[in-house]
């Protein structure tokens, strides 16, 4: 598996389309706050879109997209709606029709959808994505997404058997090719895992890593998979993650530890074996270090909060 999926995997993502809208060029509304990933992707007409307390409006045409990642409230008007006087969507008078929800009529057409995350995913997303990620499919790198947004819009307005997960499977797509297009092409992020995996050594190293957790590892190896020398490695991964390859193992180890105690009943014992831990007193310590609490005191946490 590659690394961009095994971080997909990691946050446990699941995607679904939350509504398809149209409206007149005279309206305006405020959107709740959300978890995880927020795409909204323009088929038709034009919208203006804010998000939280920032006063910046992002003009989006037919073609255009934005994603969204910090959770806040977000709000959005057309041509000549009112950006002063904004009213929760919910209270708006509207009508729903074939998957798509209209207020007035059909001169404004968007599709929305969002990405849910673990608790991990959220605190991946907000350190290493922009708040607001505005896309093109005009661009010469959008062509497939072109495609995905043209058969998710077939899709919302025909309602057909299996719809519903034809649209969710197809906005998982659409919101990894926006993924894979900002990953690619995007030159302002010096650190972090969707600048490292840009790199194909550091990258073909952590999916070998992902792969294999639980083996003892040592530099020399994964200096030799990387095809770097062992002080090259070494000032790559710091370089691009804040980590020592060893620690990014150690790293890497501990959120799968968390994956684990949020799904399940395995017991600590178990999940320090599976992730070559000979003793769960060595990896309680390995996971304190990393996420500044035991795994049992966090597992008592998971507990009473649910």
């Amino acid at each position: 598996m590659d690394p961009l999926s095994d971080i997909m995997n990691l946050i446990s993502a699941r995607s679904y389309v939350t509504v398809g809208l149209a409206a007149g060029d005279k309206w305006s509304a405020q959107f709740s706050p959300f978890d995880g990933l927020k795409v909204i992707c323009i088929r038709k007409g034009i919208f203006w879109l804010k998000s939280g307390e920032n006063e910046t409006w992002h003009e989006l045409k037919s073609g255009d997209g934005i994603i969204l990642t910090d959770g806040e409230t977000f709000s959005m008007c057309t041509k000549n709606g009112d950006k002063k006087t904004l009213i929760n969507s919910k209270e708006l008078t509207h009508t729903k029709d074939l998957g798509i929800i209209n207020y007035g009529d059909d001169t404004n057409v968007l599709l929305a959808g969002r990405m849910s995350v673990n608790q991990l995913g959220n605190q991946l997303f907000k350190k290493e994505l922009p708040a607001v990620m505005p896309f093109s499919t005009g661009s010469s790198t959008s062509s497939t997404l072109n495609w995905l947004l043209k058969q998710l819009l077939q899709e919302s307005t025909t309602q057909g058997l299996g719809t519903i997960v034809a649209s969710n499977h197809l906005m998982h797509l659409i919101i990894l090719e926006i993924l894979r297009i900002w990953i690619i092409t995007n030159e302002d992020t010096q650190s972090g895992w969707f600048n490292a995996i840009k790199d194909d050594r550091i990258a073909k190293t952590i999916s070998v890593i992902h792969q294999n957790p639980s083996k003892d590892w040592s530099l020399s190896e994964l200096a030799e998979i990387s095809n770097l020398s062992k002080s090259g490695i070494s000032q790559k991964f710091n370089q691009l993650l804040g980590l020592s390859p060893l620690k990014y193992v150690t790293y890497w180890r501990m959120q799968i530890a968390i994956k684990a105690l949020y799904q399940g009943n395995t017991s600590i014992k178990d999940i320090a074996f599976s992730l070559g831990y000979n003793a769960e007193s060595t990896f309680s310590t390995a996971f304190k270090r990393v996420h500044h609490i035991s795994p049992s005191a966090y597992r008592e946490n998971i507990e009473h909060t649910s």
